[in-house]
């Protein structure tokens, strides 16, 4: 009995309270994975007796399609792009995670079941892009007044890849 009157309850929240589908960060230049859950031997794909899912992102053409267990075609063979399927629903391979090439992957990655894009099904609500520093440079400058006597001290960072923009912090210490 509590278990069946929770069951609405839980579907009636989880309408009401959307949950947004999350994903890790994914370095730039690195490999990442995306997961479309949904059961796909329950599809019932209108124009073929085949299961049909496309993967997609805000471009007018699929990054990736699945037909029946084979996936292929769109971005896939140019860049880099590979999907499996099975019943219970498909993972995104992008192999360089990339803010330019061939678009920009920071955004929503969606999957289209039977390719409808009214059973959308969002993977990930926005994928996060990072680029980790690369030989970093720093310089000190210690500022006096008073040769040997050190008011200030200026430190200066640069670096030729890092993104999202940096931060930095200090700490005061006496001696």
């Amino acid at each position: 009995m509590y278990r069946q009157g929770l069951f609405p309850l839980l579907l009636l929240l989880s309408t009401l309270y959307p949950v947004k589908p999350d994903c890790r960060p994914a370095e730039e230049g690195q490999q990442t994975t995306l997961t479309c859950t949904v059961n796909t031997a329950a599809l019932a794909c209108s124009s073929s007796s085949t299961t049909t899912l496309e993967w997609r992102v805000n471009k007018p053409a699929s990054v990736i399609e699945c037909f029946s267990n084979v996936c292929g075609g769109g971005y896939s063979l140019r860049y880099g792009f590979s999907a499996t399927i099975n019943n219970s629903g498909s993972t995104l391979t992008i192999t360089n995670v990339s803010r330019t090439v061939p678009f920009n992957m920071e955004t929503r990655w969606v999957c289209w079941p039977c390719t409808d894009s009214s059973r959308q099904i969002t993977a990930c609500d926005k994928l996060e892009v990072y680029a980790k520093p690369e030989n970093p440079r720093c310089t000190v400058r210690e500022n006096t007044a008073i040769p040997g006597d050190i008011e200030s001290v200026t430190v200066s960072c640069s670096t030729p890849k890092v993104y999202p923009k940096a931060k930095c912090s200090f700490e005061w210490r006496s001696n």
